[in-house]
């Protein structure tokens, strides 16, 4: 999905300065978190993409204040996670929610809002039941919710108290092919709403279709963050030509990819030897039906820096 336009963001909503985290694990100390800094803007979804134990949960923990970083410092909106204001304007899905499991969706849902104070919790609840797709599944225990049901009720409470901040972790794992649709285009209509989204997932063709920048972090540091367009720009694999695909046509350059359908010859060849193949096909009157260049998936830039890293 298209990102908001940059002049759109206009203030910074969550700020991480520095931050180093470790435990003591009998007696030696891990460090987790090591000089780990990054910002999230008004109104954009902001992806924290990592493999297993790379340092995502414990962000995720300092962001909202269970558990104090050793040093650097985190301000959400101007202010310390742990102030009781702030909380109230986060919307947080863990990784592993836990859920009262003899309570319905409805019931649930009415829960958290009386905690919250929600005035109007009836009409609040009930629209949140259908933007989620349980409304028809409001009066089922959750013990008889499936995986996907159960995440999108944590969805549904996460956006509960209608919060300025979303803070999602793995937010559609569970979910089938529908259901992940349309909770990213709920999560999409958050940000066209003007609130900021923490997206932290391993599915990466999650990542690249809703977010507009993200940050990779592995083993505890940051190394790469930024727009996503503009990262997949930087590493460009091959030019790629299809043209008419004629017999006998034997092209005297080395080529990384070469496939014949039909009436279609697709190629690829790196740069240096772009020119030359395009003036031998023109040469040769040669039917050119396109010309690209070819940038990686976020899959494929992101096992490429984790092979490097």
């Amino acid at each position: 999905m298209e990102g908001a336009p940059r002049f759109f963001y206009k203030m910074k909503v969550i700020e991480v300065l520095n931050l180093y985290k470790s435990f003591k694990i009998f007696f030696s100390k891990k460090e987790v978190l090591k000089d780990i800094s990054f910002f999230l803007n008004k109104g954009e979804i902001f992806g924290f993409l990592g493999p297993n134990g790379a340092g995502k949960t414990t962000t995720i923990k300092i962001l909202i204040g269970l558990l104090n970083p050793d040093k650097g410092r985190v301000e959400i909106l101007n202010s310390n996670p742990k102030d009781e204001k702030i909380k109230n304007k986060i919307g947080f899905l863990p990784e592993m929610p836990y859920f009262y499991e003899h309570l319905t969706g409805e019931e649930f849902l009415d829960y958290t809002a009386r905690l919250y104070g929600i005035k109007n919790k009836k009409e609040r609840i009930e629209y949140l039941l259908k933007e989620v797709g349980l409304y028809n599944e409001r009066e089922k225990s959750l013990r008889n919710y499936s995986r996907g049901m159960l995440q999108r009720i944590g969805i549904a409470n996460a956006l509960i108290s209608d919060p300025e901040i979303l803070i999602l972790d793995e937010p559609l794992s569970g979910l089938d092919p529908v259901g992940r649709k349309e909770m990213k285009d709920l999560i999409y209509k958050q940000k066209k709403e003007g609130k900021t989204v923490f997206f932290s997932s391993h599915i990466l063709s999650d990542v690249e279709e809703i977010c507009d920048r993200i940050a990779v972090i592995i083993e505890g540091r940051i190394i790469k963050i930024g727009y996503l367009s503009e990262i997949l720009e930087e590493k460009l694999r091959p030019i790629e030509i299809i043209f008419e695909n004629k017999e006998n046509l034997n092209l005297p350059f080395n080529l990384i990819y070469d496939e014949k359908r039909g009436n279609e010859r697709r190629v690829y060849v790196e740069e240096e030897n772009y020119e030359n193949l395009l003036n031998f096909l023109i040469s040769n009157k040669i039917k050119i039906f396109s010309i690209k260049r070819v940038v990686y998936s976020l899959e494929e830039w992101f096992f490429e820096i984790y092979k490097r890293k």
